[in-house]
């Protein structure tokens, strides 16, 4: 199994916005979306973590959180507002 790190990519819009933020260091998988579903699953069992970060989407091989893309590292995170 490998090791991910999740990360969230930054936005803005509707007059609010974020930079690129950490949301999970280590977690092993094979993928970086079974990475992303098991560290949102773990969180969901002990809090909503639909408010806190919004409903998980996946779209192939992409994982995304309130329309915000997710990455395995910062690099890639920052690309869109920093």
């Amino acid at each position: 199994m490998k090791q991910f790190d999740i990360w969230e990519e930054g936005y803005k819009a509707t007059g609010e916005s974020s930079r690129a933020q950490l949301l999970a260091l280590a977690v092993e998988a094979e993928t970086f979306v079974e990475a992303v579903k098991k560290w949102y699953n773990a969180l969901a069992a002990v809090s909503d973590v639909e408010s806190m970060y919004g409903l998980l989407e996946i779209k192939g091989n992409k994982a995304f959180l309130w329309g915000c893309e997710l990455f395995d590292n910062p690099d890639d995170a920052r690309k869109s507002f920093g």
